[in-house]
């Protein structure tokens, strides 16, 4: 089926499921790229669905086009249509005909201009560092966002994360000797790869290679990955209505605790997935809480479990 067998370019009409199978990307990639970018915010029918235009659709299949070429969805994710279509056109010609990139913001030491390329100031823009390009009004869009520094930290990654959304970087790249865990995840949640240089820098043509092969090794956007696998929730909320009322048969409130312990839990582990976030560092966070919660969750069910069977107690919802 085309777009041209739909009308009303912004009726309300899609559910989620449809809208994802017309982007051809899981529903859960659809569900995250909305908590965590705010790709799209469709309305909502009387009973509480998400309804995608025709409009929505497209804007969708665009985005999932372009990250599949490489960009990262934290960059492009605010784009108007129009603008990701153009982006979308430069992005499909040939990779052999469109060459290395031409426009570069080089931040760091020892970035070298690709050979052949004009030396003309519009097409290479370099800073010595992170402070100075986050002070300097920035040409937008670049090609390449390129990114040296010594040692890697978070407040380091979340400058590198403002700075590819302001200058619309096609492609980020982060090089560095030492860093730590944490920031490198930052990066990789905004679909910027983050490579360690060990001895004398690489020159650019190789960096750039490297982070096209580590991006196409992570599935290409790194922020769409599914979340960590979850055990699903063992007890309905039945059930922990069951449990909680056979504290009246073995005079014990141990059971009604563990039963509110878990329903709080499962309730905040709802809540932190579902929560908006800002930047990839909040969704980093929420995503975080989220599995703290799980984690909580599965340890008091287990609990749960194991009083259940000490004290001879059904949990089935009818006891």
């Amino acid at each position: 089926m085309s777009y041209d067998d739909f009308t009303e370019l912004d009726a309300p009409r899609f559910r989620s499921g449809v809208a994802a199978r017309l982007a051809k990307m899981p529903p859960s990639t659809l569900r995250i790229w909305e908590r965590r970018y705010g790709v799209i915010d469709p309305p909502r029918s009387d009973a509480g669905q998400r309804l995608y235009s025709r409009r929505d659709v497209q804007r969708l299949i665009t985005l999932k086009a372009l990250s599949d070429r490489g960009h990262a969805i934290g960059v492009i994710a605010k784009l108007g249509l129009e603008e990701l279509e153009r982006l979308a056109s430069d992005s499909a010609i040939p990779s052999g005909a469109r060459g290395l990139p031409e426009s570069i913001i080089a931040i760091g030491p020892g970035w070298q201009r690709l050979p052949g390329r004009d030396d003309d100031e519009r097409f290479w823009h370099a800073y010595s560092g992170i402070m100075a390009a986050k002070t300097a009004p920035l040409q937008r869009p670049v090609d390449a966002l390129l990114v040296r520094v010594a040692a890697l930290h978070p407040d380091a990654a979340r400058d590198v994360l403002k700075i590819a959304e302001r200058c619309a970087a096609a492609r980020s790249v982060v090089v560095y000797a030492f860093g730590t865990q944490p920031a490198i995840d930052l990066l990789r949640a905004g679909g910027i790869p983050a490579l360690r240089e060990v001895g004398r820098p690489q020159d650019t043509a190789s960096v750039l290679d490297a982070a096209a092969r580590a991006r196409a090794a992570a599935g290409v956007a790194v922020a769409s990955a599914p979340q960590p696998a979850r055990t699903a929730r063992r007890f309905s909320d039945a059930q922990l209505a069951a449990a909680a009322r056979a504290s009246n048969v073995i005079a014990c409130e141990c059971p009604r605790h563990l039963a509110d312990l878990i329903a709080q839990a499962s309730a905040f582990e709802e809540y932190s997935d579902s929560c908006a976030a800002r930047d990839a560092n909040d969704a980093l966070l929420h995503r975080y809480l989220g599995d703290v919660a799980a984690a909580a969750r599965q340890l008091y069910e287990t609990a749960l479990e194991r009083l259940a069977e000490v004290e001879g107690l059904s949990l089935r919802a009818d006891s």
